[in-house]
């Protein structure tokens, strides 16, 4: 009887262990928050990158739907880092970016992530060319460059948190 005891609370240990890690997985996968244009900008000059407002390049093409868009734009790598007006728009951008890259040509090394209405990302190499789009919330990041400085700039990126 002592042993079963035993046994049990062992048991009992081992599964509240069990769901403490499977909580703490979740919630560090459960939610990502947008930063701002002003924070890209700052870890971009981090980086050693000069910004660039492209906000104009899309007004002309989106209407209303772009607030605010700033580049970088090193010769090697290209990021563009936007607010948008909703999550649905940003999700829109997103979804159309995607397909885009998807439609280029040859996709290697292709990986995508959604929680729809929350946040995606999905990159690809594609015709000797490595793209990577991303949203969370009301902002997207578009980037693309050769292969050879994918692991440069998807860093970049992901150091941002996207």
């Amino acid at each position: 009887m002592k042993d079963n005891r035993e046994r049990n609370r062992r048991t009992a240990f081992f599964a509240a262990l069990l769901i403490m890690a499977v909580a703490v997985l979740l919630a560090g996968c459960a939610s990502k928050e947008p930063i701002t244009v002003s924070k890209f900008e700052a870890a971009a000059k981090t980086a050693g990158y000069k910004t660039t407002d492209i906000t104009n390049q899309y007004i002309g093409d989106s209407g209303s739907v772009v607030k605010k868009a700033v580049a970088v734009d090193d010769g090697k790598i290209h990021v563009e880092f936007l607010e948008i007006d909703s999550a649905a728009h940003a999700a829109a951008f997103y979804d159309g970016h995607r397909a885009l890259i998807q439609s280029s040509g040859e996709n290697t090394d292709s990986a995508a992530v959604d929680v729809t209405g929350k946040y995606g990302k999905y990159s690809a190499t594609a015709d000797a060319m490595h793209y990577y789009v991303a949203y969370i919330g009301t902002t997207v990041v578009y980037a693309e460059c050769s292969p050879d400085n994918a692991k440069k700039m998807d860093g970049f990126i992901k150091g941002l948190g996207y």
